[in-house]
């Protein structure tokens, strides 16, 4: 959890101006979860319009209406939302803990109807690898 002006602290406009790309993916949590993710990423954008953002989420936190800011970021700019969907609603949540399947396809709906480029990532386990088709 880091807020804008912590962010901006520790990556001033001198830094994020000569990056190519970035990766938002949590090892011990969801970047969605930041609070100032939607600016976070404005900032980077209004800072350097050409850089390439990915940002991995299981995409059950967080409102649609985040969800449709960043899909209008994503639409102007080259943002990737990843989300890592390991099955379907009814084993999704056996390795992506606590995530409420409608909610988080109602955010990735939101996401991509508002423009947003977004991947799916399924992790292959024994209780879901019969969904890969479907």
């Amino acid at each position: 959890m880091m807020s804008l002006e912590e962010f901006k602290n520790y990556f001033p406009a001198t830094i994020i101006c000569t990056l190519n790309g970035i990766l938002f993916c949590g090892t011990h949590g969801d970047p969605a979860t930041c609070k100032d993710v939607v600016e976070i990423i404005t900032y980077i954008y209004e800072t350097n319009p050409t850089i390439n953002i990915n940002l991995h989420t299981n995409g059950g936190i967080r409102t649609t209406e985040v969800w449709s800011k960043l899909g209008e970021l994503s639409k102007k700019f080259l943002l990737n939302i990843i989300f890592s969907f390991d099955g379907l609603k009814d084993t999704n949540h056996l390795y992506r803990r606590n995530v409420v399947w409608d909610k988080a396809m109602e955010n990735a709906l939101a996401f991509i109807n508002s423009g947003g480029y977004a991947s799916w990532s399924f992790l292959k386990f024994k209780h879901n690898a019969h969904q890969i088709e479907e």
